[in-house]
């Protein structure tokens, strides 16, 4: 938001000031929006054309690099398991997986690796 104000204070659209840094147009909006972080040394640019005085400087010591935060870490174990289990299913004829000792049985015979994450 604080890239957006600075750019719009300027007098600059994303298109102008892309092609100032040089990049593209898209990547200033998702830095405005918050959906990606500007790599440091293209921070220190915008700093610099948009007269931040080391206002975007101090804010990306501050930005975490991290893609999820931790208490998303579980929900995504979580996710990726039934995408799994969606996968295996899919795999089988209609009711084909009804009992555990069938789908163990194709866990001890390798033939599917996703039954390992399915079963686990």
């Amino acid at each position: 938001m604080k890239l957006r104000k600075l750019r719009v204070r300027v007098g600059w659209t994303q298109r102008e000031l892309a092609e100032k840094i040089p990049l593209n147009h898209s990547q200033i909006a998702k830095y405005e929006l918050g959906n990606e972080t500007p790599p440091e040394d293209i921070n220190i640019l915008l700093d610099g054309l948009l007269g931040a005085d080391g206002d975007l400087s101090d804010l990306w010591v501050h930005v975490k690099r991290q893609p999820f935060p931790d208490r998303l870490r579980k929900y995504l174990e979580y996710e990726a398991k039934a995408t799994a289990m969606h996968t295996y299913l899919a795999l089988g004829s209609k009711g084909q997986w009804r009992s555990s000792t069938h789908a163990n049985q194709v866990r001890r015979s390798d033939s599917c690796h996703v039954a390992q994450v399915f079963i686990q």
